[in-house]
């Protein structure tokens, strides 16, 4: 818990919801209007609009890094929120991401890994548990499980 305040601290979390994301979300929507039948939230997004090549390559991995950190604040922020107007104690929702789009040159190149490590890390350090299950739609056979 102390290593997610000092991390939360040295990275500004507490200002990112206040931060201009404008030009992010008009390129890459993400919607938090999705409830299932019990009312529990919902973020969902197309992943395969996101470039990640263009971006890692155009020097701007560090924003996206720090996009998807303000995605997942939303998500939390919208988690707490339905909590509180539905009455129900919610304390993680679920994500339906879109792979339309995804191709492994544009999303798993090698200079985008550190891209989706920093993702995957973040989430399991700062966000444990916030995510109940993860859906994924229009997916390939690079994202079959078994």
């Amino acid at each position: 818990m102390f290593q997610t305040i000092e991390w939360r601290n040295e990275t500004k979390m507490d200002n990112i919801l206040q931060e201009d994301w404008s030009s992010w979300i008009r390129k890459y929507p993400i919607s938090l209007n999705i409830r299932d039948f019990e009312g529990r939230p919902t973020m969902s997004t197309v992943i395969g609009r996101i470039d990640f090549r263009k971006h890692v390559l155009n020097g701007k991995k560090d924003e996206l890094d720090r996009y998807i950190l303000y995605c997942y604040e939303r998500s939390l922020y919208n988690i707490h929120h339905v909590s509180k107007l539905s009455g129900k104690e919610f304390v993680d929702g679920y994500l339906l991401l879109n792979l339309f789009g995804y191709t492994p040159q544009r999303h798993a190149c090698l200079a985008c890994m550190p891209s989706w490590v920093k993702l995957i890390q973040n989430y399991e350090r700062h966000y444990p548990q916030s995510v109940t299950r993860i859906i994924m739609i229009n997916s390939n056979l690079s994202f079959s499980f078994y």
